[in-house]
């Protein structure tokens, strides 16, 4: 069996975990970030769609930092019509009715629970061999605090008088700049792409973000970055 496990990158150590454990119960994977997992010699975005192509299960691990990422959503889109098995993981700090649709539409277990962890392994045909053990180490790895946006390739945001917003990319690279006021049409255009839109104190920043909310940024996505604000909030998004 050999499996694509789809992930933020900010989920990456808790992504490996899942893989150590699948593949000491005799299963193959493959990971985006882990070294290796796509051939010196090819392109990044050629290798993720080699692996998509060639695996035989897909599982896309749901968290409050991946539900927005703009690669989670390609990769398991590509799943969805692939018509091979495809499941959804989550850990319980991600409520259910934050998953947003279709995938709620669909069954999605908790890596942090036993029972549905032993039929995530029953699915895949994997033994439940040390289950307490590995519910353990998720709910650990749940626990520890992600830096959200940190090293992500791809950019999401949309682009308002030749000046682009951003809620996922490599943001966290940039340089802060002054924030600036929300453009007439910005929170129209956010709002048709599905997201809901949240203004939040600047001093509880880190609470929003720990709860899967994006902060909205401008930026040339080359060397600097100007938080969107009203008055002392900022403009954040979320899933709908």
């Amino acid at each position: 069996m050999q499996i694509f496990i789809s992930h933020a990158i900010a989920n990456a150590r808790l992504a490996r975990t899942l893989a150590e454990v699948l593949e000491n119960l005799g299963a193959t994977t493959f990971l985006s970030s882990r070294a290796g997992d796509i051939r010196a010699d090819e392109d990044w975005l050629r290798g993720i769609e080699r692996a998509l192509h060639e695996k035989d299960a897909y599982i896309v691990l749901l968290t409050p930092e991946s539900i927005l990422r703009p690669w989670v959503n390609f990769e398991a889109g590509a799943a969805w019509f692939s018509e091979k098995q495809l499941l959804f993981v989550r850990v319980q700090a991600l409520a259910p009715n934050d998953i947003p649709l279709p995938i709620r539409s669909r069954q999605v277990y908790a890596l942090d629970d036993g029972e549905q962890l032993e039929a995530v392994l029953d699915s895949l045909g994997l033994p439940r061999d040390g289950v307490r053990e590995f519910v353990a180490r998720f709910a650990a790895e749940a626990a520890e605090p992600v830096p959200v946006g940190e090293n992500e390739a791809a950019w999401e945001g949309v682009q308002l008088q030749g000046v682009y917003y951003a809620w996922a990319g490599p943001l966290l690279n940039l340089q802060d700049r002054d924030p600036v006021p929300p453009p007439a049409g910005l929170l129209e255009q956010i709002e048709r792409r599905g997201l809901h839109l949240r203004w939040g104190n600047q001093d509880r920043l880190a609470h929003h973000i720990e709860r899967g909310l994006a902060q909205v940024f401008a930026t040339d996505r080359e060397t600097w970055r100007r938080p969107v604000v009203d008055r002392t909030r900022s403009l954040l998004v979320g899933p709908s």
